[in-house]
């Protein structure tokens, strides 16, 4: 017998969003070693002079017609303050994606003619305010930071000068791929062993997504197998995975409780049906069957 744990990354971490957020993109991990001023300013991030600039929502005129349109002019006068030509901020009472949210919900219930407004305008405010390079660590009482997940997606990170920009990214790097695997690995050690210890049945870890390095030693010592998504490789240059190269102690399956069923798999897409049926089951130049 064996039974699977699900996500098993959150015995070393787990991802939380604050309660006045809405996006994954404002969350941290926890537990965490967020960077202190000293330490960021050894990355060459000053806090002293672009505390503002890293931690607050990077809000430009330009980045409103692509997000509004037509209502440029209506969302500002309701949502923002203009505090220097082209540079604006949200209204406190705006300061959250949760304030937004409980407004606009407001507001569409209020007013059946405005509906349309609102569920328009709604998405380009939640990613005006998850425009941030830095996020302040819980209970540090704003002496430690957390850089914001991919932040090389969002414009703030675009428009930073050469050197701070290329400082940002090496902050991000470090944070989220080097900075805590030892830390994470004594956190699993701690939990792992007490669960594989109180059965007899093997035990497989759902091992899947943001994977730190430190997963795959302490999986290995505490004798818990691996798990294989033929249609969700590990490998980002794959299409899909091939039994014949999973690891010893591995489990390897087609699909997934987050997956679709293989039937409905199997039918939503021919193209994609195909590639694995000529490339993988090796039924070259041959359609699959339906």
């Amino acid at each position: 017998d064996a039974f699977r744990i699900d996500h098993i990354l959150g015995f070393f971490r787990i991802w939380e969003i604050p309660e006045h957020s809405i996006s994954g993109l404002l969350g941290q991990f926890n537990p965490q070693i967020p960077l202190s001023w000293d330490e960021l300013r050894g990355f060459g991030v000053s806090m002293d002079q672009h505390l503002d600039r890293l931690t607050k929502p990077y809000i430009r005129q330009h980045l409103l017609p692509p997000l509004f349109g037509m209502h440029v002019d209506a969302v500002k006068q309701e949502f923002m303050i203009e505090w220097g030509p082209g540079f604006l901020q949200m209204k406190a009472a705006f300061a959250t994606q949760r304030q937004v949210d409980d407004y606009i919900n407001q507001r569409k219930a209020e007013s059946e003619d405005k509906k349309t407004y609102y569920e328009f305008v709604r998405p380009g405010l939640m990613h005006l305010l998850s425009n941030v390079l830095f996020l302040e660590a819980p209970f540090s009482n704003g002496t430690a930071f957390a850089p914001r997940i991919s932040p090389q997606t969002c414009s703030s990170f675009q428009e930073l000068d050469p050197a701070l920009k290329r400082a940002v990214y090496d902050v991000y790097v470090q944070y989220f791929f080097h900075r805590q695997e030892d830390f994470w690995a004594q956190q699993a050690r701690v939990k792992l062993p007490a669960i594989c210890n109180a059965t007899d049945m093997l035990v497989c870890g759902e091992d899947l997504g943001m994977v730190p390095a430190c997963v795959t030693p302490v999986m290995n010592d505490c004798g818990i197998l691996s798990l294989e998504i033929q249609r969700m490789p590990k490998d980002p240059k794959l299409t899909f995975f091939h039994p014949g190269a999973a690891r010893y102690l591995s489990v390897v399956t087609p699909s997934c409780h987050d997956m679709s069923t293989i039937r409905g798999w199997w039918e939503e897409d021919r193209g994609v049906t195909a590639k694995f049926y000529q490339d993988t089951l090796g039924h070259h130049d041959e359609d699959p069957p339906y």
